[in-house]
This record gives structure tokens, sequence and C-alpha cells, in this order.
């Protein structure tokens, strides 16, 4: 059996855990490999070290050809993967889509009509499209623009929090969608790197000052300022991690040369968990980043431009740490000492556990509908 695992990358640190997150799991299904299709955030080599199949995209222009892989002739296509680890749509038995967030008024159409044209062709011959664990929504402005979609034709999709969960109920009129919590949690690595210097790691991310910031308030720039000012003042050495890419780096280098501040970078998502699982603090606008910190009770403030976060954040308990960016430094430091204070609250380790549990419960759901009847 061969899986395609759609939505993830490398680019961005919260995609490659997922696909991780993915690889990890079907692993423990037994012989079952996994493909991923080139595009610019996951190079070839990339792909090859994970060991997986590399997927042919047929396609020309904006025309999709996959179809005709099913022409060819299943000996050509085997042949293909035996020498080259080609695999084509034909060869593929189900497709897990772990894009974090990609279906709703923020993306625009182009985002749900090539969803739609992908639930269609992969319904009609008889493969399985199941959505894993994301945000949804909303979709309003589709709603009237693309007022059909093919969600319908999914046997299973997760939303990650009630809003998604509503505002595809609103689109789709489905009542079989569940909800389940992000599933990088169970992610754990070996080791955690525990900071000799007291680090509180602080993590921007541009999309807080793009259009897509349907909650936006204050001064971000600001903000990130007292975030760096308010560490400093409680005795930790304040470090930046880019988690996604030039926009963030960018952000970072800024804050790094105004205030004299060391620059993380080019980690792996495994090394950047290590790394902020050993942060006396973190300080995030990024929400896989916030994941990494919460599911490994580290300590963590978060500021938000989507719902998503606001569901993150109340998974955990921790609700009074999710901060507009409005915030005196003042008012950031007294949170921060907060936060660091109540970080081995049993509530909040309980939370921790429940949130694991739920992921373990959705990944046997999604295994039950992948294989059906095979052991």
């Amino acid at each position: 059996m061969i899986i395609e695992i759609t939505g993830v990358g490398f680019h961005n640190k919260g995609a490659e855990l997922m696909l991780l997150a993915v690889k990890e799991q079907v692993a423990s299904w037994g012989d079952i490999g996994i493909a991923l299709a080139p595009h610019s955030s996951s190079p070839y080599l990339n792909r090859a070290r994970l060991g997986a199949w590399q997927k042919v995209n047929l396609r020309l222009g904006k025309l999709n050809l996959n179809s005709l892989s099913y022409f060819l002739p299943k000996s050509f296509r085997n042949s293909l993967r035996r020498s080259f680890g080609l695999v084509f749509e034909a060869d593929i038995d189900a497709v897990l889509d772990a894009a974090g967030f990609a279906y709703g008024d923020p993306w625009g159409e182009r985002s749900i009509k090539k969803i739609n044209r992908e639930l269609k062709r992969w319904h009609r011959h008889g493969k399985k499209y199941i959505f894993l664990p994301q945000a949804f929504g909303p979709f309003e402005k589709l709603s009237k623009s693309q007022p059909q979609n093919s969600f319908h034709l999914s046997p299973l999709i997760f939303a990650r929090d009630q809003d998604s969960l509503e505002y595809l109920r609103s689109y789709t009129k489905m009542d079989s969608i569940q909800t389940s919590p992000d599933f990088t949690p169970l992610v754990m690595p070996e080791k955690t790197v525990r900071s000799p210097d007291g680090n509180v790691i602080i993590i921007p991310n541009f999309n807080m000052l793009s259009r897509r910031n349907s909650e936006a308030s204050g001064n971000y720039l600001d903000f990130l300022d007292h975030a760096i000012l308010a560490s400093q003042a409680l005795g930790y050495r304040p470090v930046l991690l880019n988690h996604e890419g030039d926009k963030d780096l960018q952000l970072c280098r800024q804050l790094a040369e105004k205030h004299k501040l060391d620059v993380i970078c080019d980690l792996n998502a495994i090394e950047v968990k290590i790394r902020i699982g050993g942060a006396s603090a973190v300080i995030s606008s990024r929400y896989h980043a916030c994941m990494s910190a919460l599911s490994q009770a580290v300590p963590c403030l978060g500021t938000s431009w989507s719902h998503k976060y606001k569901h993150l954040f109340r998974d955990f308990g921790r609700e009074r740490y999710l901060l507009t960016p409005d915030l005196s430094m003042e008012a950031v430091k007294e949170t921060l000492a907060e936060v660091i204070r109540s970080a081995k609250d049993q509530d909040y380790l309980e939370a921790i556990d429940k949130v694991k549990e739920k992921n373990r419960q959705m990944w046997a759901s999604v295994r039950a509908e992948v294989m059906g009847n095979r052991s």
C-alpha cells in the first residue's frame, strides 16, 4: 500500500513536523510506503532522505493530467518504481491531507477550486482522501463565489477546533466531521537540550502584519520589542528563532540588529522542537512553535493572527497566555513571570495528557478508515 501525504513541506517547520508525525504513524501500520509530490518547499533531496516514493505529477500549466496515469501499463509503472522510486497517482491507495490551514477565505478561491478537483478525481477512482486535523474557514466569501464544494466526498474530515467545525458544517452541510487537536504532540524528540543560559526563545510570524490577520490589534513590532525587554528584565537571555522562511527571517534579523541578539535558523523540525523543549520560556506567533512548547510543558506566551490560536491555548487550559500585541512592556513582563511560575501546574500537565490521548484516538480512526479489513 502507498499513501500520499499532501499539504506538507520542509520550508515551514510546522509543516515538516506534521509530515514527520504522519510518517511515524503510518510506519506503525505495517509495510506501507509514503509518497510525496515535488513542489517549491519540498525539494527532491529532502523527500529522498525520508525514504519516500517520488510522485510524478502529470501537469501541464494549470492542466492536471494525472488521470492519464491510470492508462499506463501496471508493469511499466512497477518498473519505474523499482528502478527509480517513481510512482504515479494510479499507484497510490489513499491521501492524507496534513495542511495546517489552507482552505477558507484567507486563502482565496484558488485553493478551494484545487481541492474540489482533487476530491472529485480521487473519488472517481475509488480512493480515499482524508483530512487530518487542521483549521478551516471561514467560508463567507467563498460561499458566495464557490457555493458548490466536494468536501462530502471525503470519508473522514478532522477539524482542529470548534470554529473550524462550524465553518465547515455551514459550508458543506456535513454531519460527519469530527474534531481533534493538532497531532504533532506525539512526535517526541529522543533528547531535550536544556539551555544553560536561561534562554527565552522569541519566534515571530510575518502573518501578524499581513492582510490575513483577522485579529489585528496594536503594534506587533512594538510587542516583539517588549517581549525582548521583558525577558531581559527578568534575567533571561532572549534569542530569536526563524520558524519559516525569508519573511520571518527578515523580522528576526531586524530585531537581532536592534537588540544585539542571536538568531537560530537552519534547523530541521525535530531540532527546532528539541530547542524549544530546552527553553526557559517561549514567546511565539507561530502555531506549531506554540504547540511544541505547550505539549512539552514549556512556559509559552503566544499571539494570534487567526481563530486557530485561541483554540490551541484553550486545549491546554492556557487561554490567558494568548496575548494581544497592544500590551505594555510591564504587562508582558508580569505575564511572562506568571507563565513561568505556573508551568508545572497539575491541571496543565493533565491537559497535555488529554491532548495526546485525543491524538491517539484520531489516528486509530484514520488507520481503520485507510486499512479497512487489512490486518
